[in-house]
């Protein structure tokens, strides 16, 4: 009779974990469908309908405990802040994943949620700020060993410095972080954006004009 109690509880208990993790696996789904809609409306131009459906998919990361996909999702509701022409609130989308991705090492994440920040700051004009986004881009590349992205990364610092009207040279905010200063006056303003598209970094950003 014991035995078959015993039996009756482990069948319950294991029901209701089974129950419990089909709820979290549709939440889960739920909320990857809301992020595939999200960016869809963003490929359409559509970045309030974006916005909506990534504030839904974040709400449901938090819940279910999921911050891998909480960082991701605040970089993603960054560019929709963007396009909404709301700078102030894609740089705390940002902020918030910044700690997150680090923590899980999420690296390449990091990399370009930093280079969002940095474009960001550069149409807003905030140079600390893209300086201090550029400090920690140097420390990934220096720790990875790749002299390439670093030096890359120099040549868009003395870029951006340049077109806000700061020509001392490659500067940070902790002065002595950072051996390799390059005098802007070694940088073309033609130089490519290391970003990818190919073009000029000053007409990557808008500032060519």
């Amino acid at each position: 009779m014991c035995a078959r109690l015993g039996d009756a509880c482990d069948k319950a208990v294991a029901a209701s974990i089974s129950e419990e993790a089909l709820r979290v696996a549709r939440r889960a789904g739920e909320a990857s469908t809301l992020h595939s809609t999200a960016l869809a409306y963003l490929l359409m131009s559509e970045p309030a309908r974006a916005r909506t459906c990534f504030e839904q998919a974040l709400a449901i990361h938090r819940a279910l405990g999921n911050r891998a996909e909480e960082a991701i999702t605040l970089v993603d509701m960054s560019a929709a802040h963007s396009g909404l022409d709301n700078p102030a609130a894609a740089i705390a989308d940002l902020e918030q994943a910044l700690p997150i991705l680090r923590s899980a090492g999420n690296t390449p994440t990091e990399v370009g949620a930093l280079k969002m920040m940095v474009t960001i700051c550069v149409a807003s004009r905030d140079q600390d700020r893209a300086l201090l986004c550029f400090e920690r881009l140097l420390q990934i590349f220096r720790d990875a060993g790749d002299s390439t992205a670093e030096r890359a990364t120099l040549a868009e610092m003395a870029n951006v410095q340049r077109a806000l009207g700061d020509r001392g040279g490659p500067r940070l905010p902790h002065e002595h972080s950072m051996p390799i200063r390059p005098s802007p006056d070694a940088v073309p303003p033609e130089h490519s954006c290391p970003c990818g598209s190919g073009a000029p970094f000053l007409r990557c950003h808008g500032l060519d004009a």
